[in-house]
């Protein structure tokens, strides 16, 4: 059995995420999600789709996170219909 993910490893691998698979989430996997904000010292990665945020404060050597949610049998819509079917129309 592997340890638990550290708030570091989730920053490390929502930099990968982000660079490599176009601003994928590292949460929940979902490309073009993911936005990066840099204030001074501090970067963060936050999913507009799961809300997954993860943080890294290089002045104090510091990582937060913010879990993601399960997304899982989620409706697209309010409607519970997939947005494709709605725009056909």
């Amino acid at each position: 059995m592997q340890p638990p993910r550290t708030p570091a490893d989730w920053f490390h691998l929502a930099e990968r995420a982000y660079s490599e698979r176009h601003q994928a989430c590292a949460w929940c996997g979902g490309a073009y999600r993911v936005h990066l904000a840099r204030q001074g010292a501090k970067h963060t990665f936050r999913c507009q789709q799961c809300d997954f945020q993860v943080t890294f404060d290089a002045q104090n050597d510091d990582y937060h996170l913010v879990p993601g949610e399960d997304l899982s049998g989620v409706s697209e819509t309010m409607l519970e219909k997939p947005i494709a079917d709605l725009l056909r129309k």
